[in-house]
């Protein structure tokens, strides 16, 4: 095997680099050109931890340094071919940001440590040098004597040539002289019974010297190659290799040791199949794969055998015609770099050999084409990485102009790096042990999830039984249609992840008639016989990292379980049947998953609500209950029952149970699988069933509340009315009555009354009907509010025996909620989280020379302005909301376009330079949109009923009233030259609503910058006013009203302030 340590001086992209970007992808393909299979790597600069696979070059990196927030000048790490890296059973252990570890499994059950280390430089203090040696004595001592030690790294030291004083440790063909770190580095090879494998080999001083001083140019062993002196037979040879480039001033240390890796274990391993799904885009090859899949289809007889035999056949069926007509994917980092892979690695080529030919002519001449050769390296590398921007931002910016948020939001979390599942050691459930191997960790994983989703509570049956019963849909048992089967295939999202069975919905969407068919049939059998594959009920678990908490605890991440396509088309089918019955089932105040219903609609209700309340002068009491694990704690006997009381079939109730009743899970890390375990209790992960089954259960347990409690806020409303007509609300006969009680969105439950007495009324209510219908509530993250009218009050609402936590500030779906009924928390909420996304862009894209302004605001406008503005339909902004936004919004745009303040460039010029609008124009823009929207909305929805509604008890205050939700659109529609009492009969067409929207809103823009501009003008063209300054006893007086001054900068402007009087 061979071997490798590398000082890569950075692993970071950085502008100032001498090294074009993507420094890993350059460094994995100089590895995979030497053929290293292991290579320890110092001085990577990279935060954290963490882990990073090169798929074009073929190599996985791990690393370990400081924290981002620290100044970073260590770190390192481990790159392993990624052959290597998927059969580990153990993960790097990583000792500090300078010592890390990775010990593998030889043949003959033998093991080697490899230990990656960066020394501290010859001018750190002793104390750092102490301690570093210290910690690498603990390292070395911790591991037993029979295993074998590679130790490898830059110790910037020099251990010269001594071979008498260090017999054993020094060979006889050493470099230059000893310094004092390299006496450090001698006497722990001594103590610890270790030779440096440099200075064993007879070779020319150039493949034993690994950097060069940069003043004096004399060059230097400072990387060394470290084994124990018993495993000395073993090393082949240790060199340096010269030509391996990657902009570093170190040279690439090679060592080839006699050992061999075990035959691969496939033991719980599964083989992934990875389609070329990318092939479908062309229309020839989608039409050549519907046509070879429906003649493989024709001799399969799917009324014949057993269920799961059945779909074994037609799911074989459809992947062995999928391989042989699109292939397997190769797998590959989706980036600028590995896209244009060939044509970056043949300029790269061509600057190796440059720069080789020069090393050894030293021509002037050759100097020059280097240098030619290295700039016209950086220009193909910048065309090309502006061209993957571009495409990259118009791709966004259509998913966030067609409101595909899932995949738009999916494409942020790609693009900013979110890490996925950490392979780092995971502690037991007290923490006391670490577990290092791949069977334990995995069985850790198995361990967490099996508790997590296995949640034991007690349920009251009886009870449930006593639910009254409703009329049974009997549109359920209707036979399928295979109109049913298309639309559910065609509702299947591409790029999802596959489950056991490894189809992806692309196959079945593109599959043509016969398989359409094909699927309508096995759906047939599935529904008469009812039985349902096994593959159906088996999840594969993934764990993704938070972005918080400790890696090495469970909790820090959240389980993603994947299933299988076809089964996710069968639930479909089921739930666009059941859908029609939980419309007429769920309550209009829960918003989640449901049609034409979100966040933006649950948020706006309820900060409407507060403002109303807090216009009449009435209290408002909030309870935001908080659930523990809601979907995975539903009693599934208890879910049965309840959906046939609210009129389900009981054929139909059977099917669901199917997909339900024997289903187990396993955790996936990479290609490994744990065992098997039950899932006996919640909703199915993953399935797109479960949010409505859940909204279903917790409908009826959220209803037992309001059988026996009618406590909340009561509304009164005209929907067909003016808006910004109070009178219309005077009318006997045309107004209705509402009572709001709770706000849901999925299991985010909101109680609202207007008296403590009720809000505690809500909550032990809600409290018994959980106990009763098994689901428990979360005391630590249930927590109560009150809308400060008169004063902060204190709420002593109790759960069970205790006190929850009162509040003044709350993050709802997203949104800051807050007792004052304010923005501030809010916009200063939007602001940070606008920030940090900026911040993780900044040194990608928008500080990026090789990019293309009109790149730049495309990403800027996808990623970063949906931050700034989430959820700002429902804001009541004043003047200093705008212009805090608007501040924000400039200099984001100021530092992409590279604009300082010395340049006195007007805020107005910054934004026809960024061909885009100030943030008061996108505000108007989305709320007058979302105004229409709610004009449109039937009249039962909430959020239409308490938009055009008035409390029912309540007298405004006398004098002067605070700024309202609708004093802000129609100072919108003012300022758009909309007149305020006929929009309601424009908003009623949705098309010719957008499109005045849009363009009074471009119209409102311009004329604001061309009165700016005009004012800023008029300001510049004025005078310089002549100011008397009269001093006495150094005191400044006016002689026009003897007021008296301390300093001349408030005299100036009062001066002033006589002359505009003058003036006018």
């Amino acid at each position: 095997m061979t071997f490798g340590a590398w000082n890569v001086r950075t692993l970071l992209d950085r502008e100032a680099n001498a090294c074009p970007e993507r420094k890993t992808a350059i460094v994995a393909r100089e590895l995979s050109r030497y053929n290293i299979d292991v290579a320890a790597l110092s001085e990577t600069h990279l935060p954290e931890e963490g882990e990073l696979v090169e798929y074009g070059g073929g190599y996985t990196f791990f690393w370990k340094g400081l924290a981002s927030s620290e100044p970073r000048r260590s770190g390192v790490g481990f790159a392993v071919k990624n052959y290597l890296a998927a059969q580990l059973q153990e993960y790097p252990v990583h000792i500090s940001d300078r010592i890390t570890t990775l010990r593998l499994h030889m043949e003959r059950e033998s093991y080697l440590n490899i230990i990656s280390v960066y020394a501290p430089t010859l001018d750190k203090s002793d104390d750092i040098k102490d301690k570093f040696y210290e910690e690498l004595t603990r390292c070395v001592n911790r591991i037993r004597p029979r295993e074998q030690i590679l130790l490898m790294g830059d110790f910037n030291a020099r251990v010269g040539r001594d071979y008498d004083a260090w017999p054993k440790v020094l060979g006889r063909h050493g470099v230059g002289k000893m310094n004092s770190s390299g006496q450090l580095l001698l006497s722990l090879c001594a103590q610890l019974d270790l030779a440096i494998t440099n200075t064993m080999f007879r070779l020319p001083a150039k493949y034993k010297a690994t950097w060069m001083h940069p003043r004096s140019k004399h060059w230097h062993l400072i990387d060394y190659a470290i084994v124990r002196q018993k495993d000395i037979s073993q090393v082949q040879v240790t060199r340096v290799m010269r030509g391996a480039h990657c902009w570093t001033d170190h040279r690439l240390v090679i060592i080839k040791l006699n050992l061999r890796l075990p035959p691969p274990c496939r033991v719980g391993r599964s083989k992934q199949i990875r389609l070329n799904l990318e092939r479908l885009q062309d229309t020839n090859t989608k039409a050549k794969y519907a046509e070879t899949l429906n003649t493989a289809l024709q001799p399969l007889d799917l009324k014949l055998g057993e269920i799961d035999v059945v779909w074994e056949s037609l799911s074989s069926c459809v992947l062995d015609t999928a391989k042989s007509t699109l292939g397997l994917r190769v797998r590959k980092h989706e980036d600028w770099f590995d896209e244009n892979d060939g044509i970056l690695t043949g300029a790269i080529d061509k600057h190796r050999r440059l720069r080789k030919q020069h090393s050894r002519t030293h021509q002037s001449g050759g100097a020059m084409e280097l240098r030619q050769s290295d700039l016209e390296l950086r220009k193909l590398a910048r065309q090309a990485k502006d061209k993957w921007w571009q495409e990259k931002a118009r791709q966004m910016q259509w998913l966030a102009d067609t409101n595909q948020l899932g995949e738009f939001y999916a494409e942020v979390r790609h693009l900013l790096g979110t890490s996925s599942m950490a392979k780092v050691p995971l502690k037991s459930t007290s923490g006391g042990a670490l577990f290092k191997s791949r069977e334990e960790i995995l069985g850790r994983w198995a361990e967490h999830f099996n508790t997590l989703l296995n949640v034991d509570h007690f349920v009251d049956l009886d009870h449930v039984r006593c639910l009254p019963q409703q009329p049974f849909a009997l549109e359920l048992d209707e036979p399928i249609s295979p109109g049913e089967v298309a639309l559910a295939i065609k509702q299947q999202q591409n790029k999802r992840a596959v489950g056991v069975d490894f189809i992806p919905g692309e196959l079945l969407k593109y599959g043509g008639g016969d398989l359409y068919s094909a699927l309508w049939e096995l759906f047939v059998i599935m529904w008469e016989k009812e039985q349902v594959p096994n593959t159906f009920k088996v999840s594969l678990i993934r764990a993704l990292y938070k972005g918080k908490g400790d890696r090495s605890n469970c909790n820090s991440y959240r389980g993603i379980s994947l299933l299988s396509v076809p089964g996710k088309v069968f639930a479909r089918l089921l739930l666009n049947r059941l859908r029609k019955l939980s419309e007429r089932i769920l309550p209009e105040s829960q918003f989640g998953f449901r049609p034409d219903r979100g966040t933006c609609e649950a948020i706006f209700s309820l900060r409407q609500l507060q403002e109303k309340s807090r216009e009449q002068g009435r209290n408002m009491y909030l309870c935001f209950v908080d659930l523990e694990k809601a979907f995975d704690s539903v009693p599934r006997e208890a879910l049965w029952i309840v959906l046939r009381k609210i009129g389900c079939t009981e054929k139909f109730v059977r099917l669901l149970r199917l997909l339900h009743d024997g289903m187990q899970s396993c955790v996936a890390v990479n290609a490994d699988q744990s065992e098997f375990f039950p899932v006996t209790c919640g909703v199915k992960q993953g399935c797109v069933l479960a949010p409505t089954l859940f909204a279903l259960y917790f409908a009826v347990v959220v209803q037992e509340v309001l059988k026996t409690t009618h406590d909340g806020i009561r509304i009164r409303f005209r929907n067909d009315g003016n808006l910004f007509s109070l009178a219309r609300l005077k009318a006997r006969t045309k107004v209705s009555y509402a009572l709001i009680t709770e706000i849901v969105y999925a299991d985010d439950l909101c109680f609202v009354a207007n008296s403590p007495a009720g809000l505690q009324q809500l909550v032990t209510t809600f409290h018994e009907s959980c106990r009763i219908f098994g689901l428990k509530i979360s005391v630590k993250k249930t927590e109560v509010m009150s809308l400060d009218i008169y004063g902060q009050e204190t709420l002593a609402v109790k759960l069970g025996d205790d006190i929850l936590k009162q509040i003044n500030t709350f993050r709802y779906l997203g949104s800051t909620i807050t007792s004052k009924c304010d923005l501030d928390a809010e916009i200063n909420s939007r602001i940070g989280a606008a920030a940090a996304v900026f911040g993780k862009l900044d040194r990608k894209v928008f500080g990026s020379h090789d990019l293309k302004l009109a790149t730049k605001i495309g990403i800027y406008k996808a990623v970063v302005l949906p931050n700034i503005l989430y959820s700002s339909e429902s804001w009541t902004v004043y003047r200093r909301h705008i212009r805090t936004l608007d501040r924000f919004h400039l200099q984001c745009l100021r530092k992409i376009l590279n604009i300082r303040w010395s340049d006195r460039i007007r805020n107005t010029e910054v934004l026809r330079r960024a061909y885009t609008m100030g943030i008061e124009a996108y505000l108007m823009g989305r709320q007058l949109r979302w105004c229409g929207h709610l004009s449109r909305m039937s009249d039962q929805r909430t959020a239409k009923c308490i938009f055009f509604s008035e409390l029912e008890k309540g007298k405004r205050k006398h004098g002067g009233q605070l700024l309202r939700y609708k004093d802000v659109l129609k100072r919108h529609m003012t300022k758009c030259d909309i007149e305020p009492s006929e929009w309601e009969q424009a908003a009623a067409r949705r098309p010719e609503w957008r499109s005045l929207v849009k363009a009074k809103v471009k119209m409102f823009e311009e004329n604001r910058c061309s009165e700016l501009d005009a004012r800023r003008d008029e300001l510049k063209a004025r005078p310089p006013c002549a100011i008397n300054y009269n001093f006495c006893n150094g005191v400044l007086t006016c002689p026009h009203c003897t007021r008296t001054f301390v300093n001349k900068i408030g005299y100036v402007s009062h001066a002033r302030a006589h002359q505009r009087q003058d003036r006018s």
